[in-house]
């Protein structure tokens, strides 16, 4: 008889938990649901219920939870604002609405799931934008990464964002997350081809060469035709020692494209390894006329005008010292050329003054006599 009791005896206690944490659930409940509520008493409450055996594991609780706590984002108490001081409360809200979504598995919360989501997505996907924007990458990456976890709650893919998680994460050198995200952004086909060469480069920089190899080849077979999967794969040749290679891909892809700056600057390398030094001119010269203002060009070009020069100057050493004629005519016809493309590079040296330039100016000034102008 004794037995019995003490069993019964036990079971009473552990109803009397049972219910006195189901009891923390509905106290959290009515004083979050009062007139005035109070977030901060309500807290006390639903802590209790989320962490105690009997609660930790229903829907209904962390739902509460994510109500409260959202209740204390915009709580303006003194009480409140010394939880926040010490508790990143939005983020709270964020696992407990994580939470209900995985333990609801018959859609009971659904609705209350969404009234919450949908102004914690719009607010942290807004902010994520504006940060982005004001390259505030940090900020950006966290609240694109927020407003993901909120997009996942509504059911909604919000692939934009998907992406500029990835870019985010890529700039502050997260190339972890960067790749996560540009993969989940290739997996619902967004992004085209920056996508693409923007993971390939992650890979690269993380040490994954083999990832980033296998990413190219699937740029090149999805976008043949695009400049900057072209120009990936000339600036792989060109690293490789295989300048001709790189020629016909870049002539094939400025038939289609010959405003494409960029296109025109690597014909102008590619032309300049090859010492077809006239094609390069041509190139930079296109560049130039598409970016006006781009520096990299006209030092390039400088460079090209003096290995013409140098070529010229050799050919002119290599004169018979009885040909006078022939002599003095290659001599006029370099300084002609000299003296031509003198100005442009003189243009040049005053952009940016940089010592392998002003060597370039020196050498043309020694070779036509203007010894007055060489600068030290």
């Amino acid at each position: 008889m004794k037995k019995n009791l003490l069993v019964l005896t036990l079971l009473a206690t552990a109803s009397t938990a049972g219910l006195a944490q189901k009891k923390n659930v509905t106290s959290a409940i009515m004083i979050a649901k009062a007139r005035k509520p109070n977030f901060v008493k309500a807290k006390t409450y639903i802590d209790k219920a989320t962490t105690h055996e009997d609660t930790k594991d229903q829907a209904k609780t962390w739902m509460w939870r994510a109500n409260i706590y959202a209740g204390l984002v915009g709580s303006k108490s003194e009480a409140a604002a010394e939880i926040k001081k010490n508790t990143d409360v939005a983020a709270e809200v964020k696992k407990a609405m994580m939470m209900t979504n995985k333990l609801d598995t018959k859609g009971k919360f659904r609705s209350d799931l969404k009234r919450l989501a949908v102004p914690m997505y719009d607010a942290t996907r807004n902010k994520a934008s504006k940060s982005y924007n004001e390259k505030e990458f940090k900020v950006a990456f966290e609240n694109f990464e927020a407003s993901q976890d909120y997009a996942k709650i509504l059911g909604y893919v919000d692939s934009a964002g998907l992406y500029y998680t990835g870019r985010a994460a890529d700039v502050l050198k997260d190339y972890d997350n960067a790749i996560k995200y540009y993969e989940m952004s290739r997996a619902i086909e967004y992004g085209g081809a920056d996508l693409y060469l923007n993971l390939a480069e992650a890979y690269t920089k993380s040490g994954k060469q083999a990832e980033s190899d296998k990413v190219m080849e699937m740029a090149k077979t999805k976008f043949p035709d695009n400049a900057n999967v072209i120009l990936d794969k000339v600036k792989k040749l060109l690293s490789a020692k295989k300048p001709a290679e790189a020629k016909i891909e870049l002539e094939k892809a400025l038939a289609k494209d010959p405003n494409n700056y960029a296109l025109q600057y690597a014909a102008g390398i590619t032309y300049n390894e090859m010492e077809m030094y006239e094609d390069a001119i041509n190139s930079y010269k296109k560049a130039l006329e598409i970016n006006p203002k781009d520096y990299n060009s006209k030092f390039n070009m400088s460079v090209v005008y003096n290995n013409v020069v140098a070529e010229m100057n050799s050919a002119v050493n290599e004169i018979d010292i009885n040909e006078t004629a022939k002599y003095d005519k290659a001599k006029a016809e370099m300084t002609a050329y000299i003296n031509e493309v003198l100005p442009f590079v003189l243009a040049t040296y005053e952009v940016e003054q940089e010592a392998a330039i002003k060597r370039i100016l020196n050498n043309f000034y020694r070779l036509t006599l203007q010894n007055d102008k060489i600068m030290k």
